[in-house]
């Protein structure tokens, strides 16, 4: 009985009181959200259906279809409302992370049961605890490794003062026929002013990089798609900006000591523009309903991931280490969300007892 009240008298607190009352708008609703990631993906398809990449669209519709089959069934089962938006989102992020080179009929089935399964276990779109889409794309690795590119950089190209300029120079990144002529012209007007050049290669590594991996293959829409959603409080910046830091100093200051003694050299061109770094950390990272709540909990989420990206995604060209990325500070997330709720209900029940002291105090006087 004690009990009851004391949550009925939370509960007319929380109604009553002005400090704490839901009034100001805290972030963009979900359905906003998906709507604007959904608008934000499709220059991605634009530009695989421009450079001729058309089997990646046939594994991106794949996985769409197979998405949205699983969430009507899901619909139909639990009595719920069919969300197609959601579907259509989740399939072209899972189909923009698989390898252009995988079979399609194999990716509708894995899309297909990996989606029924998951969202029972997991629950659904907003209320899931760990991102669907890595989970999806973390099996498609497991079951079918040989598919998936391996690692473009050597340990010996590591040691190297700029390994992603060696990429370049071998041709494991193309150079675009535009890149001439667009370093020049960034070398004369901008970097001079530095006293410092660009070679060629590195507009090519930021506007299309020909990974198999569609999703690594952007990064300037990827950055301009971030932009967007930032500005605009779609996906919070804290998280991104925390691991892509963390990640970039770790880099830098770290990976060239393990493997020759000499720090502060790292590559944190390669170490971004690749492995799907950037894409990751705004559109599965930041995932709704995987991400602790409080500006602490945020910068400390993020920070994590950056650290266990350093571990697992190393120094770049990694082909599924920044999902597996996202599925870990997940795990860890629902510990940083817990200790949040702790906390905060101790901070609701202290600011209770005060109003009720300060209440009973106006009733004696």
């Amino acid at each position: 009985m004690e009990n009851l009240l004391k949550n009925r008298t939370i509960e007319t607190f929380t109604r009553n009181n002005s400090k704490i009352r839901p009034f100001c708008r805290y972030s963009a609703s979900t359905s906003a959200s998906t709507v604007a990631l959904l608008l934000l993906l499709i220059p991605q398809l634009v530009m695989l259906y421009l450079t001729g990449c058309y089997s990646s669209l046939y594994i991106t519709a794949a996985s769409v279809l197979a998405l949205t089959f699983a969430e009507s069934i899901n619909s139909i089962l639990r009595k719920k409302h069919f969300y197609g938006a959601t579907s259509i989102l989740k399939g072209i992020l899972t189909g923009l992370l698989l390898p252009s080179n995988m079979p399609v009929i194999p990716v509708f089935f894995l899309v297909l049961i990996s989606s029924l399964v998951f969202d029972y276990a997991f629950g659904g779109y907003s209320h899931s605890w760990i991102n669907p889409v890595a989970i999806t794309v973390a099996l498609a690795w497991i079951l079918d490794v040989k598919n998936f590119p391996s690692f473009l950089i050597t340990e010996e190209q590591l040691i190297s003062h700029n390994p992603s300029l060696l990429l370049i120079q071998n041709g494991s990144i193309p150079i675009l026929p535009f890149d001439k002529s667009v370093t020049a012209y960034l070398n004369l007007k901008i970097f001079n002013h530095f006293g410092i050049s660009v070679p060629e290669g590195y507009v090519s590594l930021l506007w299309d990089n020909s990974f198999i991996i569609p999703a690594f293959r952007f990064n300037i829409l990827t950055l301009i798609s971030s932009a967007v959603l930032f500005a605009f409080d779609f996906v919070s910046f804290i998280i991104p900006a925390c691991y892509v830091t963390v990640y970039s100093l770790l880099v830098y200051f770290v990976s060239q000591y393990v493997h020759s003694g000499i720090s502060s050299s790292g590559d944190v061109i390669l170490a971004v523009m690749t492995s799907g770094t950037l894409f990751c950390s705004v559109f599965l990272l930041a995932w709704m309903g995987t991400t602790p709540v409080t500006t602490p909990g945020k910068i400390i989420y993020g920070v994590v991931a950056g650290v266990i990206a350093f571990f697992i995604v190393g120094c770049g060209t990694s082909p599924a280490g920044t999902i597996f990325t996202v599925i870990l500070v997940n795990i860890i997330s629902l510990l940083l969300q817990q200790t949040e709720y702790y906390f905060e209900h101790r901070k609701l029940s202290l600011l209770l007892q005060n109003k009720l002291s300060i209440g009973k105090g106006e009733q004696n006087a």
